[in-house]
């Protein structure tokens, strides 16, 4: 919230959507609250630093940090730069792998080096008067370690490259954000609040693998590899074991007899000629022998 005018006395607070066009970048640096509870809902913001690293291609991408040291990842696209999205995209993939297990005492180098002071001193600052630095070292050696840090998208509805952007990132199952900014006003007064355009999509888990007591019986052949079914197979499941005492034991059943497959009978092919008598040789006329010759 920021006034825009000055008055005494108690006025009427009716504020009505604005169509004033805000700074993004300029509101978190200025105002880090307002990321409050967009990525870790613990603690309120209290500083957000732009990334100083080689390696960053954009000055747009910041790191933000609450009370109790969560740290949170931060893009504000420029909307009128088309490959401002993917720039950010990037190096937030490239600066989630620098931060995860960084040295606590590394990183706080690094926000202290944009913010000119200690970040105990910083966070001090803007909280509460019984805020105190007791929780906020193991917090951020707690989230340093863990990695996967929180990433918000600050950026206009009509903004397609970060849309474009915020789904690329959700790709890599981290939990992004997209946000955007709405405006309200009243006698002078201009409240930011943010916007959901787009959370992060939740991991579907992979499902266990089950190990099978089947035996393999694949056959690769020329064209793949070809797995029979259960009817195929001819492997029968075990049955299950009846829980309970048996008072009796089960006779045996006969085993019956599978009928044997009949076989199909071989065609036989047809002579072409006649068909000799019996008792004639091939090429002998059939009938009676001569009489032997004396």
């Amino acid at each position: 919230m920021r006034s825009r005018e000055e008055r005494r006395g108690w006025v009427s607070f009716l504020p009505e959507p604005s169509s004033v066009m805000v700074d993004a970048l300029g509101l978190v640096l200025e105002a880090p609250e307002f990321l409050t509870g967009q990525g870790h809902p613990d603690a309120p913001v209290r500083v957000t630093v732009p990334v100083i690293q080689p390696g960053i291609r954009t000055d747009r991408l910041l790191v933000a940090l609450d009370e109790v040291g969560g740290i949170t990842l931060v893009g504000c696209p420029n909307e009128k730069d088309p490959s401002s999205a993917v720039l950010i995209a990037g190096d937030v993939l490239s600066l989630s792998g620098r931060l995860w297990r960084m040295p606590v005492e590394e990183f706080l180098a690094l926000i202290e080096q944009s913010l000119g002071k200690g970040v105990a001193e910083a966070i001090h600052e803007r909280a509460m008067p019984d805020w105190s630095d007791e929780k906020l070292l193991s917090g951020i050696a707690a989230s340093l370690a863990a990695g996967r840090f929180p990433v918000v998208l600050l950026a206009a509805a009509s903004d397609h490259s970060a849309r474009e952007a915020f789904e690329y990132l959700n790709g890599f199952r981290l939990s992004v954000r997209l946000v955007g900014v709405a405006v309200y006003t009243c006698s002078g007064i201009e409240i930011a609040v943010p916007v959901q355009l787009g959370a992060e999509v939740p991991t579907v888990p992979r499902p266990a693998a089950v190990e099978s007591s089947r035996p393999d019986v694949s056959v690769k052949t020329s064209t793949g590899t070809f797995r029979p079914t259960q009817a195929q197979s001819g492997v029968a499941r075990p049955a299950p074991a009846r829980s309970g005492p048996a008072a009796h034991p089960t006779p045996a059943q006969p085993t019956e007899r599978q009928p044997e497959p009949t076989e199909k009978p071989t065609p036989v092919r047809e002579p072409a000629g006649p068909v000799p008598a019996p008792g004639s040789k091939p090429g002998v006329m059939a009938g009676k022998r001569p009489p032997p010759k004396r």
